[in-house]
């Protein structure tokens, strides 16, 4: 996310120079990070689902009967929120102070 800020820094100067207010543009940068990681989670999922009978199979004699549950699912996307709000806080923080006139002369 730190890169994404830095690449779009004159993105962000225009945002905050037409009136976008400050808060708006954090809220901006965390949202794309939650997407990314909600997307990332979620092609995670369906291939772990998809996996999941083979490695089942595997382990029904190491482990016993394996469940993939509703449960897991859960609890990896709120894992990966987590992760994107603690990924996202920073830059999102740092495009929120940017000044209007550094990130137009950044180019």
């Amino acid at each position: 996310m730190s890169q994404a800020v830095r690449e779009r820094t004159n993105e962000l100067g225009v945002l905050k120079s037409i009136g976008y207010p400050d808060i708006l543009i954090m809220i901006f940068v965390l949202m794309e990070s939650m997407f990314l990681c909600v997307i990332g989670a979620a092609i995670g999922v369906v291939i772990a689902f998809a996996l999941f009978p083979f490695f089942s199979g595997v382990a029904l004699g190491f482990a016993g009967q394996i469940e993939f549950s509703f449960s897991i699912v859960l609890s990896a996307l709120a894992l990966a929120l987590l992760t994107a709000t603690i990924s996202g806080l920073l830059p999102a923080y740092s495009a929120m102070r940017l000044n209007v006139v550094d990130a137009l002369r950044k180019n």
